[in-house]
């Protein structure tokens, strides 16, 4: 997929920076988007346009197996970029994804729901096992080495800084989007589902990629 392409799906966007404790995220209010097809205009995320190949990620999950984007067509995939010591935005989205899988029944056969984290320093694969499976044993949490991170965070434009948190225990947090990307069965980048969007919708969406 051309780097252009989701760029434009996510610049054209109007961001606010909304500060939460000590996290810093991104919240998409509009998405500009010109001569967007019917069955485009029908869903709640905002569309990218066009629609093209999402980036491929190769990392490890935690449970110690690789992970390939390339490898999941046939499903939906639902990502996140997120930390397992986020005090707020990262364990409500994954709580949020727990009451979307619920939504879903049958359907969440066919869906994936995957974190990938912004915090290497901290986040090795038994920290992320324990981290997502308290959410539900079927999430997927990755994780690698800053070298492989860094090639998929330039591929979906994240860029994950620190904001040091003078007298915290955590040391540290790091900024991150609040948003969700979400890849179709035929492995393309097609909805971005802002932060706060409720689960019977994001449900829907999800539901009409499968279908």
């Amino acid at each position: 997929m051309q780097k252009s392409g989701l760029k434009l799906g996510i610049v054209v966007a109007a961001l606010g920076i909304v500060v939460v404790g000590a996290i810093l995220f991104f919240r998409p209010t509009t998405v500009v988007i010109t001569d967007v097809p019917a069955h485009q205009a029908q869903f709640h995320g905002a569309t990218f346009d066009p629609i093209e190949p999402a980036p491929n990620i190769e990392l490890t999950t935690h449970r110690g197996q690789p992970f390939s984007l390339s490898d999941q067509k046939g499903n939906v995939v639902v990502l996140f970029f997120g930390y397992t010591s986020c005090p707020d935005v990262c364990p409500t989205t994954l709580a949020h994804f727990r009451h979307v899988k619920q939504r879903l029944g049958d359907a969440a056969e066919d869906v994936r729901f995957v974190m990938i984290t912004v915090d290497p320093e901290r986040d090795n694969q038994d920290r992320m096992r324990q981290y997502v499976e308290a959410f539900d044993p079927e999430f997927i949490g990755l994780t690698g080495s800053m070298e492989e991170l860094k090639v998929v965070w330039d591929a979906f434009f994240v860029q994950p800084e620190k904001i040091e948190v003078p007298g915290s225990a955590l040391e540290y947090a790091v900024s991150h989007p609040a948003s969700s990307y979400v890849v179709d069965p035929q492995g393309n980048l097609r909805l971005l589902h802002f932060y706060g969007l409720p689960a019977d919708v994001v449900a829907e969406d999800l539901e009409k990629l499968l279908s």
